[in-house]
């Protein structure tokens, strides 16, 4: 209608070749549907440029630092919520998806202390430290500081029911929560990773990455949606005819 072509952004992201991983992912509870992640090696947490800084003061937001940031654009632009972790407090290179132990005990980035069960998911490392509440909030166990130099990127995808029964029950509201609630699609996960990586190698172009680890169990099947043209011109107050909205829709 306004006459606005989509320019799709993914072929201007730079992000240099990536190197063999070795970090290993795994999905142990059903009410995760995919998992990503990614090692960054030599990065620099500090003060986000400028542009990052408006950018978020333009939708309410304020900056953290440029890794944190990078996160919360990606999730402000495509819907996709990311998580980052210091890769130097993670054991054995290996992160699961699991549900937490009736009574296990995780201190959340706010410093508040939350006891969980078994219907739960957490983020738990190989010696089963809790990382952060999958797909609601983060943990203080492996939190970025201005000393971190190696990370591990997060863009995954979560059952919206156990997502919003799991915050629910903790009285927590994040951002991420209210996405993950609304049955986000785990595609959207690949091109966060990809919008996510992009962003902190333009504000840390001395990174080193290495492969993506996607664990997917069973992908989605396409969503196909059905449009009434006579509902929408009515909606519009305007004709619009199929071939308009087959011009627009491309």
């Amino acid at each position: 209608l306004l006459n606005i072509k989509y320019v799709d952004p993914t072929p201007k992201y730079k992000i240099p070749e990536s190197k063999p991983t070795k970090l290993v992912k795994e999905i142990e509870s059903p009410g995760c549907r995919r998992y990503m992640g990614r090692i960054i090696r030599n990065v620099k947490v500090g003060p986000s440029p400028e542009w990052v800084v408006k950018h978020l003061e333009s939708i309410g937001q304020r900056s953290i630092n440029n890794i944190v940031d990078a996160t919360n654009i990606v999730m402000y632009d495509c819907g996709q919520p990311a998580h980052v972790f210091d890769l130097s407090k993670i054991k054995n290179l290996k992160l699961k998806v699991r549900n937490a132990k009736n009574g296990e005990k995780i201190i959340l980035l706010d410093g508040k202390e939350k006891t969980l069960n078994e219907t739960m998911m957490v983020i738990a490392d190989d010696l089963g430290n809790s990382l952060d509440i999958a797909g609601v909030k983060g943990g203080k166990y492996a939190e970025l500081t201005e000393n971190t130099t190696e990370i591990i990127l997060e863009c995954a995808n979560f059952d919206p029911v156990s997502v919003r029964k799991t915050a629910q029950a903790l009285n927590i509201v994040t951002d991420a929560k209210k996405r993950f609630e609304n049955d986000l699609f785990p595609e959207c996960a690949e091109y966060g990773m990809l919008e996510l990586s992009a962003l902190i190698f333009e504000m840390c172009p001395e990174a080193q990455f290495e492969d993506i680890v996607d664990v997917y169990p069973k992908k989605q099947e396409g969503r196909e949606l059905s449009f009434s043209i006579d509902r929408m011109s009515s909606i519009l107050g305007m004709d619009v005819s199929s071939g308009e909205v087959e011009d627009i829709l491309k």
